[in-house]
């Protein structure tokens, strides 16, 4: 486990062998499902972007369209993804989410077969 501090960059985390210790018993044990984001399609070959890489030119776009520059700063600095892409629709039509077709991809990385592996192992 020790290359796992490193990669991860927890080296002084004095609690993170016996966290993943109990994590790896009670996945083992069937009392916690792993819940896994966009950034498990980050590696390669996948490389799907983050929500990060995909709200900033999102809210460029928003920022542009509203009439209350600081006002829109505000809100838009702590929005959701969920919420600009809402708020994109509404103000640009559906045709603005075409950004999004990055998104559609048919390759997996090794990440992707590892959950295809739990969910099959039951």
């Amino acid at each position: 486990m020790g290359s796992f501090n490193v990669c991860f960059g927890i080296d002084d985390d004095p609690f993170y062998e016996e966290t993943v210790t109990c994590l790896c018993q009670e996945i083992r044990g069937g009392s916690v499902v792993p819940l896994l984001g966009a950034g498990a399609s980050f590696d390669k070959p996948s490389q799907l972007p983050v929500a990060d890489a995909l709200r900033a030119p999102l809210i460029d776009c928003l920022l542009r369209a509203s009439t209350d520059i600081k006002f829109a700063e505000k809100v838009l600095k702590d929005a959701r993804l969920e919420r600009l892409l809402d708020a994109l629709l509404k103000t640009h039509g559906r045709s603005a989410l075409e950004y999004l077709d990055v998104l559609d991809s048919d390759r997996w990385n090794e990440n992707h077969g590892t959950i295809a592996a739990l969910a099959k192992a039951g």
